[in-house]
């Protein structure tokens, strides 16, 4: 069989070789594989798969075998660090597993939990999707608007799990720069925008910096949406978890005039990443259309455990009923009496033995002395991240050689190191590591273009741990400056 011709690859552009087929009688080519061709070939995508927050963890469990404590302040995990969900959530799982919803739910998600989250974001059911936390949301966005080539504008620095899904794809980053303080340069957002853009992300709450933009600079972001016609992805994972003032206000309250993908869930606002229960909603013009979309990549896997969802209904309901003034169990029904073609016979059967469960042991429970609120129980975790953010920012902040802006939200400090005694923020990460147990995650991997060398800091942990950590990083950063110095 001789050899074809070279046809360059439309991905890597390097050359490979075609062999011509040959028909063996039954209308099949046959095949010879070279002899020196390996069992596995890794996909490209591969090389592109990276994740800061936990890239180092293996170096982590290096240092701690040494028998050196490590402080795990890479992950922004809650419950690693002894906080809970709401006990209402808790309440209304173990019901929702006695009634045995404990099968695959809908694609979809679950149809009272979608009801709840379309009443509060003020959209059509239709246009809701569970999804499996909201990293699976962001996929979803990711894939239904962006071809291989095009680019989405993502903050710098961001999640980096957004840079990481538009490599796996063949897209592209197109990195916006922030000020000082990490608010968006909204010049720089529109001067990056180009006939490849396909949406405007922003992270409110953002992750890593815990920076809160103002209702301005979310109208200016707005406008820009609207001028150059691209939808905007809004992940307010941490809407709640503002750390001086109210909650955040929703960017689809704000744009009006452009498709919003907002995208939240149980994760952060209700203390609870491991039940895996998160959302979009889409809000706009043309949301019917991208709702389609969305609809095949649910259907295209299995929605999440549907006894967290119904955990997750109960708490969007209680939370909704103590917003607005009511007694908590008021109005449990609700959105069993919107179902409509929804959900099957079988499984309305199951919601009408489940709701009533809810409701007598909820009865029970807000008899008891030191009952709290689901409002009130996130109310106190607030009051928790401020002690802790404060302790850390005014503990960073005294360290020569970092600076650190003063987090509004979420659960993360973002600093710079101010000295030329390593190249990368990714070695002062290692070496901080290997030489304190404290374990913070290099800037670079939340965007690669910031403009100096910077480290995020979950303060999660007891106070008495933070207070050790400042005193090591301290000690840590005065060593390396006095040695450098000599």
């Amino acid at each position: 069989m001789k050899p074809g011709p070279k046809e360059k690859s439309a991905i890597t552009g390097t050359q490979a070789l075609v062999t011509a087929p040959s028909n063996n009688g039954n209308g099949f080519a046959h095949y010879k594989p070279a002899a020196d061709k390996p069992f596995i070939q890794i996909a490209e995508r591969m090389q592109h798969i990276s994740y800061a927050i936990r890239d180092m963890v293996a170096l982590a469990q290096k240092v701690q075998a040494t028998g050196k404590k490590v402080h795990w302040f890479n992950i922004g995990d809650p419950g690693v660090f002894g906080f809970d969900p709401p006990a209402q959530i808790k309440m209304a799982i173990a019901q929702a597993l006695r009634f045995k919803f404990s099968g695959y739910a809908p694609s979809q998600g679950d149809p009272l939990l979608r009801l709840i989250v379309a009443k509060n974001e003020g959209v059509d059911v239709g246009r809701v999707f569970i999804t499996e936390g909201l990293s699976e949301g962001i996929d979803f966005a990711i894939q239904a608007l962006v071809n291989q080539g095009e680019n989405v504008l993502l903050p710098a620095p961001g999640y980096p799990l957004y840079n990481t899904k538009m490599k796996a794809i063949f897209a592209k980053a197109n990195f916006y720069r922030t000020d000082e303080n990490f608010q968006p340069d909204l010049d720089d957002m529109r001067a990056r925008i180009n006939e490849s853009t396909k949406a405007i992300c922003i992270i409110n709450p953002n992750n890593p910096t815990g920076a809160v933009y103002s209702r301005q600079t979310l109208q200016q972001i707005a406008e820009i949406a609207a001028e150059y016609k691209l939808p905007i992805i809004a992940d307010e994972i941490y809407s709640e978890l503002t750390i001086d003032g109210e909650p955040t206000e929703s960017m689809a309250s704000i744009a009006k005039d452009v498709p919003v993908i907002v995208g939240k869930g149980l994760s952060k606002n209700f203390i609870y990443p491991g039940a895996r229960v998160g959302y979009l909603a889409i809000h706009g013009p043309e949301s019917d259309k991208l709702a389609v979309e969305m609809s095949k990549l649910g259907n295209a896997r299995l929605s999440t455990n549907w006894e967290t969802q119904l955990g997750g209904w109960f708490a969007f309901k209680m939370h909704q009923n103590e917003r607005e003034g009511r007694n908590g169990r008021e109005n449990l029904f609700a959105e069993f009496d919107q179902l409509g073609s929804l959900a099957t016979p079988f499984v309305k059967e199951q919601y009408r033995k489940f709701i009533p469960a809810v409701d007598a042991v909820l009865n029970y429970v807000q008899s008891q002395e030191g009952y709290k609120t689901v409002h009130g129980q996130i109310d106190d975790f607030r009051s928790e991240l401020r002690i802790r953010r404060d302790l850390v920012h005014n503990g960073l902040n005294s360290i020569e050689g970092i600076h650190c802006p003063k987090p509004e939200g979420a659960f993360y400090a973002f600093a710079r190191v101010e000295n030329d005694t390593f190249a990368t923020d990714t070695e002062f990460a290692n070496h901080l590591l290997e030489k304190t147990g404290v374990f913070v995650v290099p800037g670079s991997g939340f965007a690669p273009n910031l403009p100096g060398k910077f480290f995020r800091l979950v303060f999660l942990a007891e106070q008495s741990e933070l207070q050790e950590a400042m005193g090591k990083i301290d000690d840590y950063m005065h060593e390396t400056i006095t040695s450098h110095r000599a």
